[in-house]
């Protein structure tokens, strides 16, 4: 990477790494979903991308257009 700064560098990686990859999917261990998403629900720290829903208050027809 010459003529190349770092800090050029990092932003494209950052760039980059922005976005899922092709092919990317959603397929967390268990002690991934218990370590990383449920404890921070536990210890009620913010930004969980998963919302919590209480499937008893609403009608099924209703999800795709509120959660999508």
């Amino acid at each position: 990477m010459a003529g190349v700064s770092v800090r050029a560098a990092t932003a494209e990686m950052d760039r980059a790494f922005s976005h899922p990859l092709p092919g990317f999917r959603f397929h967390p261990t268990d002690q991934e979903l218990v370590s990383f998403y449920l404890r921070r629900k536990v210890l009620r720290h913010g930004g969980c991308f998963i919302p919590e829903v209480d499937l008893y208050k609403l009608q099924p027809h209703h999800l795709p257009g509120i959660y999508i």
